[in-house]
């Protein structure tokens, strides 16, 4: 008995494609390929083009040395801020408080007086953020009555990229922003 491969060889051993049906064969292989390896590569380097970009957002946001120290700084304030410690220096006069605090080597006034014009003085008292000498002043707003801290400090090489933000942290606001090489911050509760 003859088995199935020897059938087959048999069977087949006479049979051949015409040159023209090889070659027909052989081109349609050819222009096959290329689309087989094209839509792969075309999506590998469009998941490749995808994740690039969302690593340098990641990365951008992550390392982005204004965004962490802003946001650290942020965090920091409001928590002094809740903390609600007392002036050492009771004054509504801004020039007594700045006298009475003669290691600060700047204004605490911010170049735009008007700034702060809706609030009355209650006092300062010397503070450290994020290991920098600061001015922290206690205000009030004259409109609803309530307690805001003021901070300010010198614009060091570390603050430099701060930009003007509003941050909201554990029921305190925080606004940050730069002016005439200080960094100043506002404090208020969340009514």
């Amino acid at each position: 008995m003859i088995d199935i491969e020897e059938q087959l060889r048999l069977h087949y051993e006479g049979k051949k494609f015409s040159d023209e049906r090889a070659e027909s064969i052989l081109s349609e292989a050819r222009e096959l390929r290329p689309l087989r390896f094209r839509l792969p590569l075309r999506l590998m380097a469009a998941a490749a083009a995808v994740v690039v970009i969302l690593a340098g957002g990641v990365l951008t946001v992550v390392l982005s040395p204004s965004a962490g120290v802003a946001s650290k700084l942020a965090d920091e304030i409001a928590v002094h801020h809740l903390k609600g410690d007392e002036p050492t220096v009771l004054s509504s006069s801004y020039e007594v408080v700045q006298a009475a605090l003669p290691r600060l080597p700047f204004s605490i006034l911010p170049s735009s007086p008007r700034l702060l014009a809706g609030f009355d003085l209650l006092g300062a008292r010397y503070c450290s953020l994020q290991g920098h000498l600061v001015a922290q002043i206690n205000l009030k707003d004259r409109q609803h009555g309530d307690t805001h801290t003021f901070y300010v400090m010198e614009l060091t090489r570390v603050f430099r990229n701060v930009k003007h933000e509003t941050f909201y942290r554990d029921g305190v606001i925080v606004e940050l922003w730069t002016d005439d090489g200080r960094l100043f911050g506002l404090a208020s509760n969340v009514r």
